[in-house]
């Protein structure tokens, strides 16, 4: 992508690029060289719309309800604007920022389940333990055993 000019979208500046193929985005550059791509299409109008729409996103907030995987509700309430991550408030007053695949439940469940569902997890991890230890004590790597063996029966005849 070739740099064809320095532009403004809702009094942000941005940069509009072009490749060879006539392919035009708009992107928004961020400290240390990154940047984000706002808004692509085959002419310099619709990317710079596309661009324009992306960054009204920015501009809504919502109030999307939700309960982590370990039990603690919050309300998720839009996108980052550098980085995209999902903005959210906890339960006791904290922000954070979820990734985009962070996977939560939907504020529907009821304590019950979450309750079930933390137990079940432990109950994994504790049936991973037992089992590591069962691997631990007898696991043999069986080219290495029968090795031993031809040798050890080479040894004795």
């Amino acid at each position: 992508m070739t740099l064809v000019s320095d532009i403004e979208v809702n009094n942000i500046a941005l940069e509009l690029h072009a490749d060879k193929y006539g392919n035009w985005s708009v992107l928004e550059r961020h400290e240390g060289g990154k940047s984000k791509t706002l808004g692509q299409g085959d002419t310099p109008d619709k990317a710079k719309n596309l661009a324009r729409i992306e960054l009204n996103k920015r501009k809504i907030k919502v109030e999307v309800h939700f309960i982590t995987m370990n039990g603690e509700s919050g309300v998720a309430t839009g996108f980052h604007a550098r980085n995209s991550t999902v903005l959210a408030r906890m339960e006791g007053g904290n922000a954070e920022q979820f990734s985009s695949s962070q996977r939560v439940f939907s504020n529907r469940i009821d304590e019950d389940e979450i309750d079930r569902y933390i137990e079940i997890g432990d109950e994994i991890k504790s049936l991973q333990q037992e089992q590591r230890k069962i691997r631990d004590d007898y696991e043999i790597v069986l080219a290495s055993e029968v090795k031993q063996a031809i040798d050890h029966a080479m040894q004795n005849s």
